[in-house]
């Protein structure tokens, strides 16, 4: 299917965002590409989600599609370069999304923070971030292994 650029809009999270994010952070697909493969307590995220929001080190956007939620990405200044977590919602996955967070992401952002080096990790078994971050301009340039699990290293 294919999406319309003018049908997309790239907000920043706001706090009534907390909720499906703590349901898109608990899908089980979700959890099992994340370097952390365990369920996320709704303290837990909350506490989470209230620093992030005040961290002005960090910039969360959601993306809608005609005013629908299908996606979140965060980046965190780390040395001046932005690392870079995203998800998309289960139920709008599989359509191209990935690599249109991104480079929507990486124009807000860079605009925002007025940082322009990206990274970000993606376990290496996931097809979908792989393509969406090559699409995006993303470039390999390490792996690591965390509990047996193969990660890529992508910058941009």
């Amino acid at each position: 299917m294919t999406i319309a650029p003018e049908t997309l809009n790239l907000r920043k999270v706001e706090a009534d965002d907390a909720p499906i994010l703590f349901r898109w952070a608990n899908d089980p697909a979700t959890r099992l590409f994340s370097k952390s493969s365990s369920e996320i307590l709704w303290e837990e995220h909350i506490n989470w989600f209230q620093n992030a929001r005040a961290n002005p080190n960090t910039w969360m956007y959601l993306l809608e599609e005609s005013g629908e939620p299908v996606g979140q990405i965060r980046f965190s200044n780390i040395d001046d370069t932005l690392v870079l977590s995203y998800s998309i919602a289960p139920s709008r996955r599989g359509r191209g999304l990935g690599s249109r967070i991104l480079g929507l992401g990486v124009k807000r952002a860079s605009h925002d923070s007025g940082i322009h080096k990206f990274y970000g990790e993606i376990e290496l078994i996931n097809i979908s971030s792989l393509k969406a971050f090559k699409r995006a301009s993303f470039a390999k340039v390490g792996e690591f292994t965390k509990d047996g699990r193969i990660f890529g290293q992508f910058r941009l």
